[in-house]
């Protein structure tokens, strides 16, 4: 018998605001004024989602407030 195994999916599965600011986030390391603008919200705001992300291991941040994707 044939056994299907599930990939990955790109993105992991986000909601509310940190998945908002996943979906911001590059390769490339982008400053938090940056992605806050791309993203409409207040830095505190994009701070605390970027935070999470982090924690989570989705995310790095570099010197000078910048931030890009781990995953």
């Amino acid at each position: 018998p044939w056994l299907h195994a599930e990939l990955p999916s790109s993105a992991p599965a986000l909601d509310g605001i940190a998945g908002q600011v996943y979906q911001l986030l590059r390769r490339e390391p982008l400053h938090i004024d940056e992605l806050a603008r791309a993203g409409a919200m207040a830095a505190q705001q994009m701070l605390g989602a970027l935070l999470q992300l982090e924690l989570e291991g989705l995310a790095a941040q570099y010197p000078g407030k910048r931030f890009a994707r781990r995953a």
